[in-house]
């Protein structure tokens, strides 16, 4: 018997898909330290097509925003990457330094997703995975930091890591 999918499964489906990206290296703490369902950034690009989206919510046919944010940590003499978060943003703020305490980088947006969104712990491991280093170097090796997720097949692939933090038990 198939799972029954949540609402919020297929909401985001539906979703215009970004990547975020954090690392200690550069934010000076961990993801585990960092503000569930807020990214800091200062790709403006981004940060108003996010808006523009906002201000369509509620309207028929609107689409949402789903950010999936993948930590690189260092373990070794190897960087882990982990898909930790996926999250719609619901505000933009101008980001302030205690949201990013220590950070060597100053940033200039907030993107909070009040809540709305799902943590998905330390278990999704994309090291190793066959379609991973391609996608690595095709955004840049996650320099950007909130970049635009163009790539339909890897949306897929977070689509179907995630696919289980979605199901609905009986």
């Amino acid at each position: 018997m198939t799972p029954r999918m949540s609402d919020a499964w297929y909401h985001l489906l539906r979703c215009v898909h970004y990547l975020g990206y954090h690392t200690a290296d550069t934010m000076s703490y961990t993801f585990d330290r960092a503000r569930l369902f807020t990214l800091v950034t200062s790709n403006e690009a981004e940060v108003r097509e996010i808006e523009g989206l906002l201000k369509e919510s509620g309207k028929p046919k609107a689409r949402d925003a789903a950010i999936w944010v993948i930590e690189g940590r260092a373990e070794g003499n190897a960087t882990v990457y982990r898909l930790r978060e996926v999250f719609h943003p619901r505000e933009v703020t101008l980001a302030q330094p205690e949201h990013t305490p220590g950070a060597k980088k100053k940033f200039v947006y907030s993107l909070d997703g009040k809540g709305a969104g799902k943590d998905l712990g330390e278990s999704l491991v994309l090291n190793g995975r066959p379609w991973f280093k391609a996608f690595f170097e095709e955004s840049g090796r996650f320099g950007f930091g909130l970049d635009h997720l163009r790539n339909p097949e890897v949306k897929e692939h977070f689509l179907e890591l995630v696919r289980p933090f979605y199901q609905e038990s009986t």
